[in-house]
């Protein structure tokens, strides 16, 4: 029988029942009446075969019984008896359910918030096209040992001219900003952008546009991108604010399009971009006050991207031989000896919190396994008191319906917990994301998705089965006679 043909035979056996056992009923008395041919050709009178036959095939009730319990209903049917009996029994054990179904889903919600966190601050890629290729642009200075993402604007000019393993440079200083128009005055989080910064990340407006390398030139007029979430909050999400003249820090400024939400960088918290406007000739070497960022070209390895950065820093002494504040940049680059530095522009968005992260994962985890021992310490301390029960299923010959039951309470517990756990992991991260501001990074991504709830769900489940295997196996080594003769007396 193949697959299909055995799916569809299971099928048909739920929705068609009575059909099915007629059918199988009308087999069994037609390959029995063939028996009972055969014995008659071989010399047997009628009786004779008639009893042959029901030697060879026995009782067609029990034949009949023996096919019902194998099948797919039945088994669905004696499944269903047992969740009745479960939560019936569970009902009649209140502190059991409650403390059980508590210590699980505390256990398992801590786990949840920890792993929601984690799985969305560090192990989901940045929502920029390409996001494996984006780089955070550092300096070592090993003579300090000390490693920063802060540039001269004449390290962004060099990597952008001359390192040939980049596809966009950008650079880019994160402030304040005074929003003073109408009543309202406002002081947001703002960036300053050289015009590939948008190219870099592969950013897309939402309404309106980017601005262009024109308008980051000294003496362009002074245009901003402004944040979705600003952009709803203060102006309603009118697409007609694109071209609306708005004062920012004193200056009349036009507003040429809108971030998405999704993609704003550095953080969730920066509500407009402006054009950083650096001056070709006022190029300071030793003043490093910016941070850099770049795409790579498809296919370039860190490694070799920061072997390109650093023969276009080396440059530094012949294209800008002043480095200001009265020295040259030959003494600087001998002083300092710069050392480029690469590093996945999703690390730098994580930073050090990462390690805490883990920490908090092995906390978690080390908690649930504590929350498990008690789980179990409660089961064992339960099915103290139902040995008359288990004694009364085993002197019937129902071992495996004993340990259904058990599992069926175990699995009823698990999936209580599981819904409790997600429940106080939802809460948990709520109150993170309200409380926690930019603290952490990425925050405003976290949740709880479909993978991490099927994921977490399972584990509740085999936690709580695991638990409730464990009377089982004990349950098994008692004495039926002597516990149903004490049950016996103590009822006298």
């Amino acid at each position: 029988m193949s697959l299909l043909d055995a799916i569809r035979y299971r099928l048909r056996s739920l929705v068609d029942r009575e059909a099915m056992e007629a059918e199988r009923e009308a087999e069994f008395r037609f390959h029995q009446s063939l028996e009972q041919q055969q014995r008659k050709h071989e010399g047997l009178d009628t009786d004779e075969a008639r009893i042959a036959s029901h030697r060879i095939f026995g009782s067609e009730v029990y034949y009949q019984e023996e096919v019902r319990q194998m099948s797919l209903a039945s088994r669905l049917e004696a499944f269903s008896r047992n969740v009745r009996l479960g939560i019936r029994s569970l009902a009649r054990a209140p502190e059991f359910t409650i403390a059980t179904v508590l210590t699980l889903g505390l256990g398992i919600g801590g786990l949840t918030a920890v792993g929601a966190l984690v799985k969305s601050v560090m192990l989901t890629p940045l929502p920029f096209p390409g996001a494996d290729r984006l780089v955070g642009v550092w300096i070592h200075f090993p003579k300090y040992d000390l490693e920063a993402n802060s540039h001269s604007d004449a390290t962004f000019h060099l990597v952008r001219e001359y390192a040939r393993t980049t596809a966009a440079v950008a650079a880019y200083d994160l402030g304040q900003a005074n929003l003073s128009e109408g009543d309202s005055p406002e002081r947001v989080s703002a960036v300053n952008a050289t015009a590939g910064f948008f190219q870099v990340l592969g950013a897309t407006p939402l309404v309106g546009r980017f601005y262009t390398a024109e308008e980051d030139r000294p003496g362009a007029a002074s245009v901003a991108v402004l944040s979705e979430g600003l952009w709803r909050r203060r102006y309603g999400g009118d697409r007609a604010v694109i071209g609306r003249v708005i004062t920012i820090d004193g200056q009349q400024t036009e507003v040429i399009g809108v971030m998405p939400a999704a993609l704003a960088y550095p953080n969730p918290q920066v509500q407009l971009w402006r054009p950083m406007r650096f001056d070709p000739a006022a190029v300071l070497p030793a003043s490093t006050d910016h941070a850099i960022i770049a795409r790579l070209r498809e296919g370039v390895s860190f490694e070799a991207a920061q072997a390109d950065m650093q023969q276009a820093e080396n440059r530094m002494p012949e294209v800008y031989p002043n480095a200001g504040f009265g020295f040259s940049t030959k003494q600087y680059m001998e002083l300092a000896n710069p050392q480029m530095r690469v590093h996945s522009l999703r690390d730098d968005v994580v930073g050090d919190i990462g390690q805490v992260l883990w920490v908090l994962v092995g906390t978690a985890a080390f908690v649930l396994l504590v929350a498990c021992a008690n789980v179990a310490t409660l089961f064992l301390m339960r099915a103290e008191s139902r040995q008359r029960e288990a004694a009364v299923c085993m002197a019937l010959g129902s071992r495996r319906g004993l340990s259904a039951r058990f599992m069926v309470e175990g699995l009823l517990l698990g999936g209580a917990g599981a819904v409790l756990g997600l429940a106080v992991a939802s809460a948990a991260i709520g109150a993170l994301v309200r409380t926690s501001g930019a603290e952490i990074p990425r925050l405003d991504e976290v949740e709880l998705d479909l993978t991490l709830v099927i994921g977490i769900a399972g584990l509740a489940l085999l936690l709580g089965l695991t638990c409730s295997l464990l009377p089982v196996n004990r349950l098994r080594t008692l004495q039926v006679s002597t516990v149903l003769r004490s049950g016996g007396r103590a009822a006298t």
